[in-house]
């Protein structure tokens, strides 16, 4: 027998020690990491749908007699909830029918208690169905000429007002008797002209006491359909307390949808929107970053309300055409990043799940449940918001992407910049700058956030509430600062013009009773060496399409001048004219007023100095809370804290430049420093579990990503 010289067996004993220490190491940060995470939330008695939600819905039923099967399939994908429509589906519509379908139902409902599936019902409230076909001639909508309005070219359109209504209530009725935990509204849609059957005709007479007009009235649309989801609401409550009420809430196309979103809010205990249904039109021109932009306007809208994103798996509008698998992981990692629940659906039977794109969803949803704490409650760390204002939606102008209760449009109701455009451009802007910021709305509840962040952008907001403009006028005396574009606050709450702006003081501008309208050959120059210009050394700048007149209060300072409007891009030069980048110091705050619609330049031609001036402006009026070391390009960012814990998502849309997205190119040696406000003890990639070495200054943390990929989510543990 061979001898082993002691002195091997001292060096292998110490390998052995060596590698258990390790290994202890790596054990105890497990648990460590696994304890923390459980006790975020230590004594957890919050309803189920404030928890972590992973919503599956069969929007058809072509399982040839294997209903029951379904529930297998959504538990091996990772899915907690279903959005219950195929044991229903009359085609592509669903409304209970007891007569019909209790038997399958509660067989359904049984195996998915068996699995922990909560179950919400869906119930389609927009159109009517093949088998309720035969009363279209007294429960459909009509037009002024007595024509029944169709929805997606196929399905008489509901009428809230007709015999319809007790017929739905019934099925509320029979539903209380089932073991759900919700019931979900497809719906109603009530299109800009109205309704003109005879209960719509004869209600408009009772409450008005004149004929309904031709052209239908908003008002009346808003009336009826508030009115209808108050009532459902209210009914189904007293049925089912504990259980849940909402609906599909198009929260982008208030104004043709006749949606009240402040009387919304209050008959829905989830707030839900088709931020994921894309693109109906040609790939190339969707708003890339919709799905994140949706789940930041919902939060902004309702950040006490969980909130979902409606994902169809289907690439709008093929119903049995998935998206690329690439779009499919983009999609759902920017709305759980964003603070959003997504309920992802298909339009077509159970094989399109074989496919890869829906092998992606299973992967991503498996994720999701294996983190689902670090995906639990979180709040923003951003200090930069972006206001949505659901009063210029409504009373100034916009312009809607097509869904599948809208077509494509454009509101234009009284003014020459776009709200919509506007918000996309700056959008992308921050986003593409890799800045940290927040969507928050002008709804009244959101004044209380202003003191929350360091800057606030306002993009082409004609109109706001007059307790917002005040609340704003605070924020910047008390020191906060305030960007703002084109004709802010020139309109009041319902659309009419004013002879001043309501902020002037504020912007230290005058309106001077002019719009500018501006060929696409026209420029802006910088006026002397100032702090915005910092950085760029070309010596004009493409000039938006439309600008406004205005006049410099004396102790502002004109930052940038449009040159007078060239006669044709061929042509000498003209002197500088316009102020059109005025600064202003307003008591503690600063403001920078933007006289030309900037954002809507950005969306349509993405000028890149456009995006470096406003990462300029930001870094003045903002603490760094999160810095980059370098541009990444298409790298989303999202900054949020859940406790003492950090989170950073990192979204990778650098592609290909095409859609539907193949591929995402990696970036190496990713590079970012944050101030926290406490000692990180761990930094974890949440993908692979492994820690991340760190460099330490004070309370400043910075750490290297040496490869990304798609999606990573950075976590920082005290």
């Amino acid at each position: 027998m061979k001898v082993i010289p002691s002195e091997l067996l001292i060096q292998q004993a110490i390998i052995i020690l060596l590698f258990l220490s390790f290994l202890g190491i790596i054990l105890l940060n497990c648990s460590s990491r696994s304890q923390e995470t459980a006790s975020i939330h230590p004594d957890d008695r919050r309803p189920w749908y404030q928890k972590p939600m992973r919503i599956a819905a069969l929007q058809c039923n072509f399982e040839a007699g294997k209903t029951l099967d379904v529930i297998d399939k959504w538990v091996e994908m990772g899915f907690n909830v279903e959005q219950l429509f195929h044991p229903m589906a009359d085609d592509y519509s669903a409304l209970y029918d007891p007569a019909k379908h209790r038997e399958l139902l509660e067989s359904y409902l049984e195996k998915a208690n068996r699995n922990n599936l909560k179950i919400i019902l869906y119930l389609n409230v927009h159109i009517l169905g093949p088998s309720l076909m035969e009363h279209k001639e007294r429960w459909a909508q009509r037009d002024a000429s007595g024509k029944i309005l169709m929805l997606y070219d196929t399905y008489p359109a509901v009428c809230l007002h007709s015999p319809w209504r007790q017929h739905f209530f019934e099925a509320l009725d029979s539903l209380a008797e089932l073991d759900i935990h919700g019931i979900f509204l497809d719906g109603p849609v009530i299109q800009k002209t109205g309704c003109h059957c005879e209960f719509c005709q004869r209600k408009y007479l009772e409450l008005y006491e004149k004929p309904l007009p031709p052209n239908g009235s908003h008002e009346f649309n808003r009336l009826t359909r508030d009115e209808y989801l108050k009532r459902a609401y209210a009914h189904w409550k007293k049925l089912k307390p504990e259980s849940i009420f909402y609906m599909n809430l198009p929260i982008t196309h208030c104004t043709p949808l006749a949606i009240d979103i402040n009387s919304a809010l209050t008959y829905n205990d989830i707030l839900g929107t088709e931020g994921g249904f894309m693109f109906y039109g040609p790939p190339k021109k969707s708003f890339l970053w919709r799905p994140g932009f949706t789940a930041k306007l919902l939060e902004g809208t309702a950040p006490d309300k969980p909130r979902v994103i409606f994902m169809a798996g289907d690439q709008k509008p093929w119903s049995w055409y998935l998206h690329s698998p690439m779009e499919t992981r983009l999609c759902i990692a920017s709305c759980v990043s964003n603070a959003a629940n997504v309920w992802w659906g298909i339009h077509g039977s159970t094989k399109l799940l074989t496919t890869e794109s829906a092998q992606v969803a299973g992967d991503m949803f498996r994720f999701l449940k294996q983190n689902e704490a670090i995906y639990d409650t979180s709040r923003s760390m951003a200090k930069v918001a972006l206001v949505y204002s659901y009063t210029s939606e409504h009373a100034y102008s916009a312009s809607y992407e097509e869904s599948d209760f809208t077509g494509k449009s454009t509101e234009k109701s009284v003014a020459r910049g776009n709200l919509t455009e506007a918000m996309y451009g700056y959008y992308e802007m921050l986003l593409r700058s890799q800045i940290p910021f927040d969507v928050i709305t002008d709804l009244k509840h959101a004044i209380d956030s202003f003191s929350s962040y360091d800057c606030i952008i306002l993009p082409s907001t004609g109109c706001l509430p007059d307790d917002v403009a005040d609340a704003l006028r605070g924020f910047v005396m008390s020191g906060g600062h305030l960007i703002a574009g084109f004709d802010c606050t020139l309109y009041d709450s319902s659309g009419r013009m004013q002879d001043n702006f309501a902020l002037s003081d504020v912007f230290g501008v005058n309106f001077d009773k002019e719009y500018v309208a501006l060929a696409n050959h026209n420029y802006f120059q910088s006026e002397n060496d100032n702090w915005l210009f910092t950085g760029l050394d070309i010596p004009l700048y493409p000039a938006p399409l439309q600008a406004i007149r205005v006049r410099p209060y004396l102790n502002a300072r004109v930052l940038a001048r449009l040159l007078k409007p060239l006669p044709g891009r061929y042509v000498p030069l003209t002197a500088p004219d316009l102020p059109f980048i005025i600064h202003n110091n307003y008591g503690k705050g600063e403001c920078l007023f933007i006289a030309g619609t900037l954002g809507e330049m950005y969306h349509h031609y993405n000028p890149i100095e456009y995006r470096k001036l406003l990462k300029n402006a930001i870094e003045r009026f903002s603490e760094p809370v999160l810095q980059f070391d370098e541009h990444y390009g298409a790298l989303e960012v999202v900054f949020r804290r859940q406790g003492e814990r950090i989170i950073v998502h990192l979204i990778n849309h650098n592609a290909d430049m095409t859609r539907p997205i193949e591929h995402v190119l990696p970036l190496g040696n990713v590079s970012f420093t944050l101030d926290s406000p406490f000692h990180i003890g761990t930094v974890y990639c949440l993908s692979t579990g492994r820690q991340i070495p760190v460099r330490r200054e004070q309370q400043r943390v910075s750490v290297t990503l040496r490869d990304l990929g798609v999606y990573e989510t950075v976590v920082f543990e005290k």
